[in-house]
């Protein structure tokens, strides 16, 4: 007995056959697309990092050398207060005068007032900055007085002095000074970190004072100081993300 194949049934087995090899290859396709597609994205959040930012309280001794009535002058100090950003300082600080001019007990200066300052590359080995102190100080140091035979007259200072100041012949005495001024001292910082809650601060700046003429001359002047910052803004990086 033969079989006959009738067209139709012949075109429905092949169909058959064939199908189940397409869906595969496609299935095959489509997972390698994905997984084409999907690599570049890994590679994109693998170099993604989280930083988190933290503003907070910084402080720094400050050590300055600086001219003061004429001679060299040293003074001790610190200043401190809120980083914004790691970028903005707002705080205040407050300076003494270490040694006596010429060794004399009769010298001293203290200042203080707010300070606020900008830094810039903090995250970085080697930074830079400015900042400024406003305030009020006081001042004593040692001078002469020429006294003239005239009646009483005043004195445009308070003055320490063994003789009396009024005396009857030309006569030239020592006293003490002393003089409330207010003070200016805007200066330029080289920072270079150590640690990241530690910066050693190298400024240069200028204290200007706002006295008579004759007190201001011995009491303003150029500044070089170093101070170590502790303390400010801190970065958290998180592990990367796979």
């Amino acid at each position: 007995m033969t079989r006959r194949i009738v067209p139709g049934a012949l075109t429905i087995w092949l169909a058959l056959a064939v199908l189940p090899g397409v869906a595969a290859a496609q299935q095959e396709s489509s997972v390698e697309s994905s997984a084409t597609e999907a690599q570049p994205r890994t590679a994109d959040h693998s170099s993604m990092t989280v930083e988190r930012v933290r503003d907070g309280f910084a402080i720094a001794p400050d050590f300055k050398v600086t001219r003061f009535n004429n001679t060299t002058g040293y003074l001790a100090g610190a200043y401190g207060g809120w980083v914004i950003d790691n970028t903005l300082l707002i705080g205040a600080g407050g300076y003494g005068l270490t040694n006596g001019s010429g060794g004399s007990s009769r010298s001293g200066m203290g200042y203080g007032g707010a300070v606020i300052g900008w830094m810039a590359h903090t995250d970085q080995a080697i930074g830079f900055g400015a900042r400024a102190l406003v305030g009020f100080g006081q001042a004593s140091y040692p001078g002469t007085l020429t006294y003239v035979p005239r009646p009483p007259f005043p004195i445009p200072f308070d003055v320490d002095s063994r003789q009396s100041p009024i005396a009857t012949t030309v006569s030239t005495v020592q006293a003490t000074f002393h003089e409330h001024f207010f003070v200016t001292e805007p200066q330029a910082d080289l920072l270079i970190r150590i640690s990241p809650i530690l910066r050693l601060d190298a400024g240069v700046g200028y204290r200007l004072i706002g006295a008579d003429r004759g007190v201001n001359s011995q009491l303003r002047g150029v500044t070089g100081s170093v101070s170590l910052q502790i303390g400010g803004t801190t970065y958290e990086r998180a592990a990367r993300l796979r």
